[in-house]
């Protein structure tokens, strides 16, 4: 949220040497909120954030922090861009398997209208897993990935239920797997213990 955006944003003015911006302004543009001449990617687009309590927040370090607006298509496509120029000659580029997770175990989903229609947190996971995938395949079709790059993501706290929702019938599962992180269970079991009356 806090990098420079790197487009030419229609809105701004003194970024005019910046490629051509892909991506319609957001009608939650506010310009240059802190006043330092640029603009951040939270500024240019604080749609693309998650809304919590209906604010926008920009709360993303790491691995932690609060997840992203998934209902965005266009917070998503810069996403898959920059991961996949990372794949293609920068610090991922020698990464087969790349690790697809939301923000760790944070419960801290965008609430907006939007993002509550596309269903549960793994239908959300996976309605983004699918562009990823089919960016990595437009990629390497059009020539800016050399290589078969998969996806690995994960089924851990608030994505350990299957989806609720049918995913796309030409949905890429020959390129992404599932590892399973049964972190609330009980131990005294097996998973498949039908004895087991506390969790599993």
């Amino acid at each position: 949220p806090k990098t420079e955006y790197p487009y030419n944003h229609p809105k701004f003015a003194g970024d005019e040497s910046k490629p051509k911006d892909p991506y319609a302004p957001g009608k939650e543009y506010a310009g240059d909120a802190d006043k330092d001449g640029k603009l951040t990617c939270f500024e240019a687009h604080p749609e693309w954030y998650g809304l919590y309590n209906g604010k926008r927040s920009d709360n993303i370090k790491d691995e932690f922090g609060d997840n992203y607006c998934t209902s965005n298509r266009d917070a998503t496509l810069e996403m898959a861009k920059n991961i996949i120029a990372s794949l293609a000659d920068g610090k991922y580029r020698h990464v087969d398997i790349l690790k697809l997770w939301m923000m760790d175990a944070t419960r801290r989903w965008c609430q907006c209208a939007e993002c509550a229609k596309q269903g549960t947190e793994t239908d959300r996971l996976m309605a983004m897993a699918d562009i990823m995938l089919r960016e990595l395949k437009r990629a390497r079709s059009d020539g800016r990935l050399k290589r078969n790059v998969q996806l690995a993501s994960l089924a851990y706290v608030e994505t350990i239920a299957p989806p609720s929702k049918p995913l796309p019938k030409d949905f890429d599962y020959g390129n992404i797997s599932i590892t399973y992180f049964p972190i609330e269970r009980c131990f005294d079991h097996a998973l498949a213990d039908p004895s087991c009356t506390e969790y599993n």
